[in-house]
């Protein structure tokens, strides 16, 4: 890969705010902003809104309907750990 490749993807990303860039004279070095955690948590949220964005409610149940039952447990562990995020922000 040419250095002028990989540097415009690194400011590309630097202006979205995946990296911070510092610049010390002639010398460049970019570090991320966020854990892997959080960019696979980001990921996954924007991943899900594309879903979720199709608004065909048939489509939506289909999918859901064809999960295993490890899925459905994990949906429905994320079901309870939302409505005690939300409890919890009421409550404040």
């Amino acid at each position: 890969m040419a250095y002028t490749s990989v540097t415009t993807v690194l400011n590309r990303l630097t202006k979205k705010g995946w990296l911070v860039c510092d610049k010390q004279e002639r010398s460049f070095s970019w570090k991320p902003l966020l854990s892997k955690a959080e960019a696979s948590a980001l990921q996954a949220y924007e991943q899900l809104n594309q879903f979720l964005a199709v608004g065909n409610p048939d489509i939506v149940a289909a999918f859901a309907d064809s999960l295993d039952q490890a899925s459905v447990e994990q949906l429905e562990a994320i079901a309870q750990r939302l409505q005690a995020i939300r409890k919890a922000r009421e409550a404040q």
